[in-house]
């Protein structure tokens, strides 16, 4: 079981780690990026005596930094450009996935027909392909580029004829 207050003060940590660490990879200076203990702790409220708490979730999160906490800083020293590619997410990506499938499964829920497929299409940007490919049987209100050219050109037609009367 873990308290409500574990989860909260992990919140905390993380939000301060991502920033710190977005903040240090931008820092191109030869010098260690460094931030003050107290500006950190009040801007994300926690106490500072989890400081070291956060110097150990900053190392977790991106391996072959060095973190030096003394004199009220924290100092991170990194080499930004080889160390990008080892920089972890700060989601799962498992879990990222399953969000996903759940938020596609609401919206096929929720919606049906030509708002589904409108909703799929125009709003979350998939493709017809894609659309098939999470289970969604919408062949029907696909539409072929091509033919939303005749129809507009159609109704343009239509228009004008309705206007010269």
């Amino acid at each position: 079981m873990q308290y409500k207050c574990f989860r909260e003060l992990e919140k905390k940590l993380s939000n301060a780690a991502d920033e710190v660490l977005s903040c240090a990879l931008a820092h191109e200076d030869d010098d260690p990026f460094c931030v003050s203990i107290q500006d950190i702790a009040e801007e994300h409220d926690f106490d500072r005596q989890h400081i070291f708490l956060f110097g150990e979730m900053l190392q977790e999160r991106m391996p072959g930094i060095r973190v030096h906490i003394s004199d009220g800083e924290v100092m991170v020293y990194t080499d930004p450009k080889p160390l990008l590619h080892v920089m972890a997410l700060p989601f799962d990506p498992e879990r990222m996935e399953k969000l996903l499938d759940k938020s596609l499964e609401w919206i096929g829920k929720n919606e049906s027909g030509t708002d589904l497929y409108d909703t799929l299409k125009n709003e979350i940007g998939m493709t017809n392909d894609e659309i098939g490919a999470a289970g969604f049987d919408l062949a029907e209100y696909f539409t072929d580029p091509d033919d939303e050219e005749q129809t507009d050109r159609e109704q343009d037609e239509e228009n004008e004829a309705l206007n010269l009367q």
